[in-house]
């Protein structure tokens, strides 16, 4: 069970960053439309975190092969100290996901409720920018 648990680890990032890759790669030619940023915005912060998910589980593997063959004593602290940077770092990741989806609907919903509505970048930007810096 233990390894069935790593494998799919494994197979969802890995699946997760694939599929992020294309949204950023088919959103990012437009960078000056507000959704297009957003979708790439959010493709590149998904990236992220199962960059740290998938970190997180081939660290623990090199724990463990280090333990079962007693080759090197491990530095609990520096491993510790690595562990909580990558746990911090997944869970903002996963926040300013959140946040982005977020203002991706109201873009969306404004832009249903009133069409001719033209919602300004440069605040939704400054938005993002703030909301992402006190994380």
């Amino acid at each position: 069970m233990y390894w069935f648990q790593i494998i799919s680890n494994i197979l969802i990032a890995a699946a997760a960053m694939l599929g992020n890759y294309f949204v950023f790669k088919y959103y990012s030619t437009s960078r000056t439309k507000l959704v297009s940023m957003l979708y790439s915005s959010i493709a590149v912060v998904d990236s992220i975190g199962s960059l740290t998910a998938l970190l997180q589980v081939v660290s623990f593997l090199l724990v463990e092969y280090k333990v079962e063959r007693n080759t090197s004593r491990i530095d609990k602290d520096m491993f510790g100290v690595y562990l909580y940077l990558l746990v911090t770092l997944f869970s903002v990741t996963s926040r300013v996901s959140c946040f982005l989806n977020a203002v991706l609907a109201v873009s969306r919903a404004i832009a249903v409720w009133k069409p001719f509505y033209r919602i300004k970048y440069k605040r939704v930007l400054i938005s993002i920018i703030l909301y992402s810096s006190f994380w």
